[in-house]
C-alpha cells in the first residue's frame, strides 16, 4: 500500500493533507514471556496480551470551517449561509466514529470506530502554514467486531 489519495471521518471528506506528514504508527502486539528457574537460554510460555493495531496521524493543511468543527468540536459562524468562522469548543470533546483512508493503490483502510484527537499546530509565517494535527485511535466497536480493516477498492 502506498500514497493516501482520501480521507473521511464520519462520512466527510477532510482535503489536504501536509506532504509527508501521514504515519499508521503501528504497533505491535503485547506478550508476557514465563520463564523457568530451569530453563535460562528462552521462554518456556508466551501468554499473549493484546493484539497489534494502527493509531494513524497526519497534518491536515485544508482548513474549512465545517471540517474544523468536525475534526475540533466547536461550533461553524456563519453569515447568512456562508461559514465565516469557527469558535473552539468550551467544554471537553470527544470525537469518535468511522475513518476511512484510501491509498493511491486502491485499497481502503477503514476504522469502524476511531476515536479522533485533533489541535491547531503549525506555523505562521511565509515559509510554512497552520494545520489541525489529527490522530485516530482504533477502538473496538460496541458489537466486538474488527477494529479496522483492509480490503481493495472496487473499481468502477
Amino acid at each position: 500500500m502506498y500514497g493516501v489519495g482520501l480521507l473521511k471521518f464520519k462520512g466527510q471528506t477532510l482535503g489536504y493533507i501536509l506532504k509527508d506528514s501521514f504515519q499508521m504508527n503501528g504497533t505491535k502486539g503485547e506478550v508476557a514471556k514465563v520463564w523457568a528457574e530451569q530453563v535460562q537460554s528462552a521462554p518456556v510460555k508466551t501468554l499473549p496480551g493484546s493484539n497489534g493495531t494502527i493509531a494513524p496521524s497526519f497534518n491536515l493543511i485544508e482548513l474549512d470551517y465545517e471540517v474544523m468543527a468536525a475534526l475540533l468540536g466547536g461550533t461553524v459562524v456563519k453569515t447568512g449561509e456562508v461559514a465565516t468562522g469557527w469558535k473552539a469548543p468550551s467544554e471537553v470533546v470527544s470525537l469518535e466514529g468511522e475513518f476511512i483512508i484510501e491509498t493511491v493503490s486502491m485499497k481502503r483502510i477503514t476504522i469502524f470506530n476511531g476515536m479522533l484527537q485533533g489541535n491547531l499546530g503549525g506555523q505562521l509565517n511565509m515559509s510554512s502554514v497552520a494545520h489541525i494535527e489529527v490522530s485516530i485511535e482504533a477502538q473496538i466497536p460496541a458489537d466486538g467486531s474488527a477494529p479496522f480493516s483492509i480490503e481493495d477498492i472496487p473499481e468502477v
